[in-house]
């Protein structure tokens, strides 16, 4: 119908508009005739005359067309009939469409569409016409409902956008918006996320305000929530079930469809609009489009929250860090301090749980807790840093350090007793641009601390930093203080008291003071014997003994391998922080009784080692810097007034044997006594000597003046000749050998001074009429290394010894046999000469090699075996004597197999080419050591300097220096002892050893012990140029 009848409706419209253009056009043409024929009428029926100029004339001229009026009315009704004949004609197709429309209109739509023809078209065309207006009509009166439902639900989302700006809490707010997606869209579960961290928290409609416990769920699980964050987009979801790996929302296992619509602000999600329903596929676009709408106004809004509650928790903190740095700056008393941290930390953050922890070194102290169900057993607690990550990762990052969820982090250790923490902040304290402690909060609650909390736990740190730093000085000011009362007891406790004889009364008073500010449970002095190198150990305080006098008595103590001896060979403190893992088996007992740790304080006079202090204490690692610094004041006090006290005694006992040395001086050699008096400033003199030539020599290169120059030579000279005086004199006194060692037999020595003192034991005896015999049990033995004439006045003086001892007559047995080693080494040779004489007490015995000691009266020196032990002993040998009172005295004399050795040439004097060099000079004379290092500088050599063995060590590096010049003779260390343990860092580097005790050993010997060269003081400059020489160029090959 739709073509056909359009076409009708087209032809009908044409139909009706030919007839009313046709009528108007005839109505015109009838009109324009009778005005025509009328305008003929008038104009043929009025003759042509001049218009009337006055009212006469017009009144005669209408007279005249009176009669044609009649005319004039017929035409004109006339034309009227003609004009209404043509117009009913013209619309009668229009009468037909309003009676069509009139039939319509009073409901007779079926009768009036079943007229015929024009009538019955036109009625179908305005029922057609009709059904299209209804439908539009009722169309457009539904699009003005949802309009109207549409405007009325804008409003309410206006009003709730206005609503939600003035909300500044972010959970009323993710609420509100729940409600408001239940009763304003009408939606039946509706939940607002907040992303909290990596975690969301859904705010269910309905959920009761007063409940925190929100369920939360990690972000990284597949929810739609969970996508819409990562896309930032809407998602929504027709079908969970469908969707493969896909989870619901917490609390709604039914759920089929969900919508969730991010809230974003810039580009940060914040939270997401979620909606759920258990008909798959019910939520549409405009669903996604309102919650579009609520979801803008939530962003500003919960950004205006988060802003607000940032600015808030500033002004808070800030407020609350004042009031925190008012209240620790004032506080001093280090009791008090950390726990007063914690306290105040606790007004500005929340936790559940707080420490305050100092590291030292590679060590962590706990110092202050607060929420930990052991804080009893982790107080104090000591733990290695690597064994706590965080705090670990805090010191070395040097800034504070946050863990949303401290559960899922593999770093975190919870504290031993405590529940795992789901938050975790840690600030470091600064000290001097170095961490010296770590601040640490816990808590229960993830995502707890953020950034504005970690800003505020630094600021609190860089507080409390401060606030320990003045507790620090302010107790290391009270305990200078207090140890400087103390020194100043023990200075005068010590300076008034005889300390040799009080020694142990003192200590006992010394420690019962020191207690004070020194931990002490118990305490020890080892004095140190140098003849045997033994230590002399008595305990002067223990805490399990109530009564001094209870104490143990005290133990003499091999020296090697023991606390004492490594304190005083470093000449400093040793501290040991667990005695139950020491190395030594002096502290086995100390451990045994309850102790834990232990400080050795060496005792040093004119750095001599006179002993050591030890104090222990039953607590581990009880003894650092500030207790340290005491003992050292006590030792540094001690130290001097026992060397004194020790000088005293022994300048008593030499005075009295200086008395007694002076009544047999009218008896003996004055020579050989000047030269057993003068070996024991040999090394002094020397040294005397070289610092002397090496400056008159030093001075020849400078000074040119002639009469300068003769008064430098005389100089030169004269200590040249000192130095052979005191060569000679210790040779009379056996302490340097010009001859060298050959290779001699023990036996045929025997036999020869049994020849020797023949005239003694046979001729002399006849005259006396006794008779002496002889005996030889001589058996070929080793040939060693020695010196024949002073082995053979070994010998003779033994022989004449035993004669003397026999009175009246006797027998004299003679021995010789090897005697093989229990070790690797060679053996020994072992010679005996035994009497049958009148033998010695146990006090003679132990008194026959003293020097001057004598039992012959005035006819004996005291000095025949001290010079025979000391030329045996030179031999690297040793006398051993047994005697009984009448039962005779035998004589056992042991000297190692050894290679002979020859005696160096002097080196060849004049100049030699010198090549320059970086030396060692290690000399504790400063004359001797500033002498040295003009010339070596002069010689163009680079010189570092050291003044004793420990310096040295301390300087020397390998491949550093060409050559290392040590004295013999140090107080810190031997030169013999220096270069040994340079050459073990350094084998090849070339050492030199000046000495002022002359050559001890051969060239094999010292080499065995470190040495290359040995140089006796005092020597020429041309001396020391070779052997430089020779050094250098002998490692530059």
């Amino acid at each position: 119908m739709g073509r056909h009848g359009g076409m009708q409706r087209s032809r009908y419209r044409s139909f009706i508009a030919r007839r009313v253009i046709l009528a108007a056009l005839l109505s015109a043409i009838a009109l324009i005739a009778c005005l025509s024929a009328l305008a003929y009428y008038v104009l043929a029926y009025l003759p042509v005359r001049t218009l009337p100029t006055t009212a006469s004339d017009a009144q005669a001229m209408a007279a005249q067309l009176l009669p044609i009026w009649p005319l004039a009315v017929a035409a004109a009704a006339f034309m009227v009939l003609v004009l209404w004949g043509m117009s009913s004609w013209a619309v009668s197709p229009v009468e037909h469409l309003v009676t069509a429309a009139t039939t319509l209109a009073d409901g007779a739509r079926m009768r009036a569409v079943g007229h015929a023809g024009d009538q019955g078209r036109l009625a179908q065309n305005f029922s057609d016409l009709s059904d299209v207006l209804i439908r539009s009509s009722r169309e457009l009166e539904k699009q003005n409902r949802l309009m109207s439902e549409s405007i009325g639900r804008l409003e309410q989302m206006m009003k709730v956008g206005s609503e939600l700006s003035t909300m500044l809490d972010s959970d009323d707010l993710l609420r509100r918006s729940a409600d408001t997606m239940h009763d304003l869209l009408g939606y039946e579960r509706v939940a607002a996320v907040l992303v909290d961290g990596d975690m969301l928290a859904y705010h269910y409609y309905g959920a009761d305000p007063k409940d925190r416990t929100l369920p939360r769920i990690p972000l990284r699980e597949n929810t739609s929530a969970a996508r819409a964050v990562a896309t930032s987009a809407p998602v929504r979801i027709d079908d969970i079930r469908m969707q493969q790996g896909m989870l619901p929302a917490p609390g709604a296992s039914g759920a089929r469809a969900e919508l969730a619509v991010p809230v974003v602000h810039g580009r940060q999600v914040l939270a997401v609009l979620l909606l759920q329903s258990a008909t798959p596929a019910a939520f549409g676009q405009q669903d996604e489009e309102q919650l579009a709408v609520l979801a803008q106004m939530l962003a500003s809004a919960l950004a205006n929250s988060s802003r607000f509650r940032d600015e808030q928790l500033r002004r808070q903190m800030a407020e609350a860090i004042y009031r925190v740095s008012q209240t620790l700056s004032g506080a001093m008393a280090s009791d008090r301090v950390p726990e007063l941290i914690l306290e105040q930390l606790g007004q500005v953050l929340p936790f559940d749980r707080s420490a305050l922890l100092f590291v030292d070194g590679d060590m962590v102290d706990t110092v202050a807790i607060r929420g930990y169900s052991t804080s009893s057993t982790l107080m104090h607690r000591r733990a290695p840093l690597n064994a706590l990550p965080l705090i670990q990762g805090v010191v070395a990052q040097s800034r504070a350090l946050v863990l949303e969820h401290a559960s899922g982090d593999q770093r975190y250790r919870p504290i031993v007793g405590s529940a795992p923490a789901q938050s975790w902040l840690g600030a470091p304290l600064h000290r001097a641009g170095h961490v010296v402690g770590v601040l640490v909060l816990e808590s229960d609650e993830p995502a707890r601390y953020g950034y504005e909390e970690q800003a505020a736990m630094t600021a609190i740190a860089n507080q409390a930093a401060v606030a320990l730093e003045n507790m620090r000085l302010y107790t290391e000011a009270q305990d200078r203080a207090q140890r400087l009362e103390v020194i100043s007891e023990l200075t005068s406790l010590v300076s008034t008291r005889d300390v040799l004889r009080e020694l142990h009364s003192i200590l006992r008073t010394a420690i019962h003071r020191i207690r004070r500010v020194v931990p002490c449970d118990y305490a020890a002095l080892a004095l140190y014997n140098e003849d045997d190198d033994t230590f002399s150990v008595e305990p002067v305080y223990d805490f399990s003994v109530r009564d001094w006098a209870d104490l143990p008595a005290g133990t003499r103590q091999p020296a090697a391998n023991t606390p004492w001896q490594m304190a005083c060979r470093t000449a400093g403190p040793l501290l040991q922080s667990e005695l139950r893992q020491s190395a030594f088996a002096e502290d086995r007992p100390l451990a045994a009784i309850g102790l834990r740790s232990s400080i050795v304080v060496p005792i040093l006079g004119a750095m001599h080692p006179i002993g050591a202090l030890t104090f222990a204490s039953r607590e581990p690692s009880a003894y650092l810097q500030p207790q340290l610094a005491t003992l050292m004041e006590l030792a540094h006090y001690l130290g001097p007034a026992l060397y004194n006290a020790r000088l005293h005694r022994e300048r008593e006992v030499v005075a009295n044997q200086l008395a007694q040395t002076q009544k047999n001086l009218n008896l003996v050699d004055k020579v050989r006594v000047v030269g057993q008096l003068a070996s024991g400033v040999a090394h002094d003199f020397n040294n005397l000597l070289a610092g002397i030539l090496g400056n008159a020599q030093l001075l020849l290169y400078e000074i040119q003046d002639p009469e300068h120059r003769d008064m430098l030579r005389v100089i030169e000279r004269a200590s040249k000749d000192g130095s052979e005086t005191v060569r000679r004199l210790q040779g009379f006194a056996r302490m340097e050998h010009d001859s060298p060692m050959t290779e001699v037999r023990l036996d045929m020595l025997a036999c020869d001074a049994i020849d020797i003192t023949r005239p003694r034991w046979r001729d002399v005896a006849k005259s006396r009429g006794i008779s002496i015999e002889i005996v030889r049990k001589l058996q070929p033995v080793t040939p060693i290394a020695g010196r024949a004439s002073e082995l053979r006045e070994v010998l003779t003086n033994l022989i004449i010894n035993a004669v003397d001892a026999m009175p009246k007559g006797g027998k004299i047995t003679i021995a010789s046999f090897d005697s093989p080693s229990e070790g690797d080494g060679e053996g020994n040779v072992v010679l005996e000469i035994a009497d049958s004489g009148v033998g010695m007490s146990p006090e003679i015995r132990s008194r026959i090699f003293d020097p001057f000691f004598t039992t012959k009266g005035e006819q004996g020196t005291g000095l025949g075996l001290a010079v025979s032990l000391g030329i045996i002993q030179s031999h690297g040998g040793n006398i051993d004597v047994e005697s009984e009172i009448g039962a005779g005295t035998r004589f056992i004399i042991r000297l190692p197999v050894r290679l002979p050795v020859h005696t160096p040439q002097r080196e060849p004097q004049g100049e030699v080419p010198i090549i320059p060099g970086h030396i060692l000079l290690v000399e504790s004379e400063q004359m001797i050591r500033d002498a040295l290092l003009r010339r070596l500088t002069r010689w163009g050599h680079r010189v570092t300097s050291a003044t004793g063995g420990i310096e040295a060590l301390r300087t020397f590096e390998p491949d550093r220096f060409d050559v290392v010049l040590s004295d013999q003779g140090m107080p810190d260390m031997s030169g013999w002892d220096l270069l040994a343990q340079i050459k073990q860092r350094e084998a090849h580097v070339p050492t030199v050893l000046m000495t002022g005790w002359g050559r001890q050993l051969n060239e094999d010997e010292a080499r065995e012990r470190g040495v290359d060269f040995i140089i006796e003081k005092p020597f020429d400059q041309d001396v020391l140029r070779h052997v430089l020489a020779k050094a250098i160029g002998a490692k530059a090959t």
